[in-house]
């Protein structure tokens, strides 16, 4: 090796370490400067597209559609996937709603346009219902008491603990709560007593005194898009009562139905004896009586004979037919 090849090595050798100094210099004031220090200045962007990539935010305006929205409508004749990628997924069925039946509660339509109500719960047609005798005893059994647990938290309040319409709320509507009692909501033949008909009910609420309504998206029977304030008796409940719950709520109606018609003696003594192991909600207790103010004659009020009503069992549900 000659000196000059020896003179360019060194040099070269020196200068990568110096380089390597620096570089190691410089990452250790970078870090040290990241430690409690604050700046105006923007941050460095290592991948700048990403971090100024552009996005909308709901309810906003863009100047990219011709709408001038963000949020685009569904695409017609689509439906969601749903929460899972298997395409044959029970747990489609709720997004396809492609059983009239159970999601709807109808079975085809009148002459007169009017939906035709199904008579009795579909109970074949409620996903995973079971068909064997026994489970669908059991189900059924889960079944009205999940009812009684949505009707307790969504209907209670106006209908009343046992449907009579006698709810907190219900009393001091401005017009007739329901009273599930009465022989309109009994007969199955009446359009207003077929356990389609309370099941609709539930969805999609009463809009005026002739119990006419918009039906959810299948049948329409009134002209209107939106019901007037005075003529909506009755709320939706879809948002808080999907189809199943719906449907639960209506078996326990009629449990409760059968409270007032059936005759007890007739119920098995061990059936009896388990449900009266777990009785129906009790009667809410009266109001006590105001004190009379010291303006008004010191004379204790008569208090009204206590005539509570009588809390009777309910009946054995028979297994439905499936």
């Amino acid at each position: 090796m000659t000196i000059h090849q020896h003179t360019i090595r060194t040099g070269a050798n020196v200068l990568a370490r110096t380089s390597l100094a620096a570089a190691l210099l410089a990452t250790g004031l970078g870090l040290a400067g990241c430690r409690g220090e604050r700046t105006d200045s923007r941050p460095r962007q290592i991948l700048p597209d990403m971090d100024d990539s552009p996005k909308w935010k709901p309810q906003t305006a863009s100047d990219f559609f011709a709408d001038g929205r963000t949020m685009r409508p569904r695409v017609e004749h689509t439906v969601g996937f749903g929460v899972v990628s298997n395409a044959t997924d029970s747990r489609r069925g709720s997004y396809l709603k492609d059983n009239e039946k159970f999601y709807y509660g109808t079975e085809g339509v009148l002459p007169s346009g009017e939906p035709k109500f199904v008579d009795s719960i579909p109970f074949a047609s409620i996903p995973g219902w079971p068909s064997d005798p026994k489970n669908a005893e059991d189900a059924l059994r889960g079944l009205i008491e999940r009812g009684r647990e949505r009707f307790t938290i969504y209907c209670a309040a106006c209908h009343g603990d046992h449907g009579d319409g006698k709810g907190e709320v219900g009393v001091r509507w401005a017009g007739a709560v329901g009273n599930f009692h009465d022989a309109k909501f009994i007969d199955r033949t009446e359009r207003t007593g077929k356990d389609g008909y309370l099941f609709y009910t539930a969805r999609n609420g009463v809009w005026d005194r002739n119990g006419q309504r918009v039906l959810d998206g299948q049948y329409r029977i009134t002209a209107t898009e939106t019901a007037p304030a005075d003529k909506q008796l009755m709320p939706s409940y879809s948002h808080a009562v999907d189809e199943h719950d719906a449907w639960a709520i209506v078996a326990y109606v009629r449990v409760l139905q059968a409270l007032r018609t059936t005759n007890m003696n007739e119920v098995p003594p061990d059936e009896l004896d388990r449900l009266r192991r777990s009785p129906l909600p009790e009667p809410a207790a009266a109001p006590p009586v105001p004190a009379p103010s010291s303006s008004t004659p010191s004379t204790p009020p008569t208090p009204a004979p206590a005539t509570p009503e009588p809390a009777v069992p309910a009946p054995a549900v028979p297994a439905p037919t499936v």
